[in-house]
C-alpha cells in the first residue's frame, strides 16, 4: 500500500503490480473506495468495495464477494486492446456503451462473477 501525500489517495497493488484499489476522502469524513479488475491483457472494470481488500472471490456461506465488491463499469475490448463497449452501473441497471456515438441500450442489471 502506498499513499500519496498530494490527493491523500490510498492505492492497493496486485501481485503484478498493478492499482487494485484506491481510497479517497473526498469529504472529511466520507472515505470511498474503488477496486480495479484486470484481465490477462487490460484493465476490463472497476466497483466500489466496502473493505479495503482486492479480494473479491466469493464467500462459501454468505455468496458474495469477501471485500463487498459492487461492479460500476466494465469493459469489453477487442484484439488490439481497443475499447468496443463499456457497461455502467446506475442504481443497479446496466446500460452498455459503445465508443462511438451510438446510442445506449437497457441491459439487465450487473451482478459480481
Amino acid at each position: 500500500m502506498t499513499q500519496d501525500a498530494t490527493t491523500g489517495n490510498s492505492y492497493l497493488y496486485d501481485g503484478e503490480g498493478r492499482i487494485c484499489a484506491v481510497s479517497n476522502t473526498p469529504v472529511q469524513g466520507i472515505t470511498t473506495m474503488t477496486q480495479y479488475l484486470y484481465d490477462a491483457r487490460a484493465p476490463r472494470g472497476q466497483g466500489n468495495i466496502t473493505q479495503w481488500s482486492c479480494d473479491n472471490s466469493i464467500n462459501s456461506s454468505t455468496h458474495q464477494p469477501n471485500n463487498g465488491f459492487t461492479p460500476q463499469s466494465a469493459y469489453v475490448l477487442g484484439p488490439h486492446n481497443e475499447q468496443l463497449t463499456e457497461m455502467t452501473n446506475n442504481s443497479g441497471t446496466g446500460n452498455w456503451r459503445t465508443p462511438t456515438s451510438m446510442p445506449e441500450c437497457s441491459a439487465p442489471p450487473m451482478t459480481p462473477t
